[in-house]
This record gives C-alpha cells, structure tokens and sequence, in this order.
C-alpha cells in the first residue's frame, strides 16, 4: 500500500492557495492525515453492526517507514495525545485564521514542553493587545518577524509572515505527533480503515434519511 506525505485538502484549505508556495505548505511533507475534532465511540463490527468503544481520537498516519495506519488513541489513556489529535482537528473545522494558529498551538502545547520562542511569541501576537505584551524574548521575536509587536493581517507583509510561521508550526505539530503515536503504536487500537469508524450522528439515524444502526457488543 503506497503512501503519501504531500499535503491533503485539509491541509491545504489552512492557507489561501496565494501562499501555498511561499509559506512552504506546497512542499511539505505531513504524516497524521483524517482527524476529526470529536471522540468517536463506534467502530464497525466484524459481523455487522456497530460496536462501541470508548472515546478514542482517531487519525491515519503515514508511518517514516511507508505504513498507511488508521489509529484510535483511548481518551482516558492518552489524555495529551488525544487532545493533540482532537485540536488538529478543530484547526481544520474552524474558518478563523487566527483560531486556527492557536488550536493549533494548543495541541502543540499537549506535546511539547518547551515550545519554539518564535512559534509562542506569533501566539502570544494574536492573543494579547500588543501593549500588554512584556516579556522581552516575546518583544524582540515579534520585532524581528513583523517589524512590530502589533501583528495586523490586513497587511501583505504581516500574512506572508503568518502563513510562513503557521505552517512552520503545523509542521512541527506533525513531526511531534508522529513521534508520539510511534512510541505508543502498541498500545493502540487500529482498525483497517478510515470507514471502520463511525460517527454518533451515523449510528444513531437520521430521520427521514438514514435508519440507525444495530448496536452489537458481541466479542470480537
């Protein structure tokens, strides 16, 4: 089964296509693709029906080593992994620029103790007034990408500069989730498919469109 690292529509939806090239998000190479930014608590039943499970994240990773994986990572488990996942998800879902750095900053924060000083000062830009910005490193790190502690994507020169740390970021988010689903690949749930898992919405019905679906706890 052949994989690939370029960017899906997900991820490309990220950046106006203006930028793709010069923020770097046309080259990049990603590995966790199809997250969603809720726990899912379905899976498809080998003989049929749907079978429930705890909440678990779910997203596919294309393996370094050229595996095609589809993962559930247990809520309760893997608390700041699962989170990671579920704020990737919602980066995709929410239409907000800004939002979107910071979901995504958010998950880059369950993952990394120590965050980049360029990647944390953008966030510390978008979510504070500037003139309550007090931190030096913060100060100067701003200074030298905007120009100014004031970030103003109404500017060409300031959303340049803010796709190029936003993908900088999803990249780095992407490298530290793959790190951290490999070190954890045995203790997780794989199923064999994108389609083995279910949303509630799916399970439940809809009325006038889709019947539910019988619920099967038969073991495995």
């Amino acid at each position: 089964m052949s994989v690939s690292y370029t960017p899906t529509f997900y991820h490309l939806k990220l950046v106006p296509m203006s930028y793709h090239r010069s923020s770097g998000l046309s080259k990049a190479h990603l590995h966790v693709r199809s997250v969603w930014h809720s726990p899912y608590r379905f899976i498809c039943h080998p003989k049929g029906g749907a079978m429930p499970i705890p909440p678990a994240a779910f997203c596919a990773l294309h393996t370094p080593s050229g595996q095609k994986l589809f993962l559930l990572i247990d809520v309760s488990s893997f608390p700041k992994l699962s989170q990671a996942i579920l704020l990737l998800g919602e980066t995709y879902s929410t239409g907000s620029r800004t939002q979107r750095y910071l979901n995504l900053f958010k998950a880059y924060e369950c993952l990394e103790e120590n965050p980049d000083l360029m990647l944390s000062a953008v966030r510390h830009g978008l979510s504070h007034a500037s003139s309550a910005l007090s931190r030096p490193k913060t100060v100067t790190a701003l200074n030298s990408l905007f120009g100014t502690t004031l970030i103003d994507l109404s500017l060409t020169t300031h959303r340049k500069v803010f796709y190029i740390q936003l993908v900088k970021l999803l990249v780095t988010v992407d490298l530290a989730l793959t790190s951290a689903l490999t070190d954890v690949l045995p203790q997780l749930r794989k199923v064999s498919s994108e389609g083995d898992v279910l949303n509630e919405w799916w399970v439940i019905g809809i009325e006038n469109f889709r019947l539910p679906m019988r619920i099967n706890t038969e073991p495995i």
